[in-house]
């Protein structure tokens, strides 16, 4: 089942990050991924948890309740991209404003940006026709350390329509959207992938 966003708001990973640590950060100097293996999708999910060996989180003696398993199905994309859609994005990359990794996992806002618009911001790179382009105001962008992160459109129901692969090396660049991996041009593989999963 898909959840509808008016329904139910989940916070999964939600976690605050120690410092200096680089946990499930992904770096690479590749402009676009071009590799359809960076759409995870996750039919079980686990609630609760930071540490996946335990049972129970404590800290300080303070501890979360049990280790919850939840079924999910994803909230594939449906229909056309509209001209006017907005995004979210969510990960714990480069805060480009402040330069360094977020504790928190963030979620901002990003605007679709026509395919064109994207291949002109950047000239001297080739822009794969299987890419969403999603953002290019200043200071609010994905950046290193949020590459495989959702790109997500709230219609009825929050879908998953793009995977966080690339942008300007200078996270938060006015004019320069990031590069997201379209989902929507990967169904069939997809599609093929739960279909053995179940």
């Amino acid at each position: 089942m898909c959840l509808k966003s008016a329904a139910l708001a989940v916070a999964v990973g939600v976690t605050l990050v120690q410092a200096g640590q680089e946990c499930g950060v992904e770096k690479s100097f590749n402009l676009v991924h071009h590799n359809p293996w960076l759409v995870l999708l996750i039919l079980k999910t686990r609630l609760g948890e930071y540490d996946l060996e335990a049972k129970r989180e404590c800290v300080r003696g303070v501890c979360t309740d049990r280790v919850l398993d939840v079924e999910v199905e994803p909230c594939l994309p449906t229909g056309q991209l509209a001209d006017a859609a907005v995004f979210s994005a969510a990960g714990w990359g480069v805060d480009p404003r402040r330069g360094e990794y977020s504790h928190v996992k963030k979620i901002i806002p990003l605007p679709y940006v026509k395919k064109y618009i994207c291949q002109a911001a950047y000239k001297n790179t080739n822009i794969p026709e299987i890419s969403i382009c999603a953002g290019g105001e200043a200071g609010i962008d994905t950046c290193s350390g949020d590459s495989g992160g959702p790109l997500i459109w709230m219609k009825e129901k929050a879908e998953l329509w793009g995977v966080t692969s690339s942008g300007n090396v200078h996270c938060g660049t006015k004019g320069t959207p990031g590069i997201y991996m379209s989902v929507i041009d990967h169904l069939d593989w997809i599609n093929s992938v739960l279909k053995e999963a179940k």
